[in-house]
């Protein structure tokens, strides 16, 4: 017995399968119908609701932290509805360049995030995890300079000169290494602390609300 398209997909609702689309084809002796199951799409992520979107829809506000974020990694553009371009890679002491430069174009502070501020926008449990794509489209998921400082323990001996010269004593110390930073992955929100700072990495800068 043959069925129309409209009657084999009314019977696949009823028996709770997904959505189907039916084509009809007309053929010799009667008619071929094809069934092709549209699968639904994946919910949206929901926007976290401390994150809103300036008036302007070129920054990302955080109302809990008092940040403000550019949609677009340095190197993209806002268009007004998504970011275009390529994002930009910079060594250490490029992006503080970078950072100081707008600041005094724009007349506000910019700076390079620490890694909690940065890390706070990371969804990892997103469906791609990262940045939110609503919030921060087309962003780069790959490691990003930060400014927080990358501190050396090391074991010594506590009657070495060249150790209580340096602040260290006791069987071990701690100090800032210049030639380190750290980076954090905008994908997995991985931090890595020991990077070389002429590695060429993604930059997202950040300034505050206040």
């Amino acid at each position: 017995m043959l069925f129309s398209p409209a009657l084999c997909a009314l019977a696949c609702l009823v028996a709770g399968a997904a959505p189907v689309r039916a084509l009809a084809q007309a053929a010799s002796g009667g008619i071929t119908v094809t069934i092709t199951p549209e699968l639904p799409s994946p919910p949206a992520t929901p926007t976290p609701p401390h994150l809103i979107i300036s008036t302007d829809g070129e920054y990302v506000l955080d109302l809990r932290s008092r940040l403000a974020w550019p949609r677009c990694a340095e190197g993209m553009r806002w268009t007004g509805n998504t970011c275009i371009g390529q994002r930009m890679l910079f060594q250490y002491a490029d992006a503080l360049e970078l950072a100081a430069a707008r600041s005094q174009s724009e007349g506000v502070r910019w700076r390079l995030p620490r890694v909690a501020e940065l890390r706070h926008l990371v969804e990892k449990y997103g469906k791609p995890p990262g940045l939110h794509p609503g919030l921060f489209p087309k962003s780069p998921t790959e490691l990003h300079w930060t400014s927080t400082p990358s501190i050396q323990h090391s074991t010594g001996n506590q009657y070495d000169y060249s150790n209580i010269s340096q602040g260290r004593t006791g069987e071990g110390g701690s100090r800032l290494s210049p030639l380190l930073g750290w980076a954090l992955d905008t994908r997995t929100g991985e931090a890595t602390s020991d990077l070389p700072k002429t590695t060429p990495l993604a930059l997202r800068l950040v300034r505050s609300l206040d």
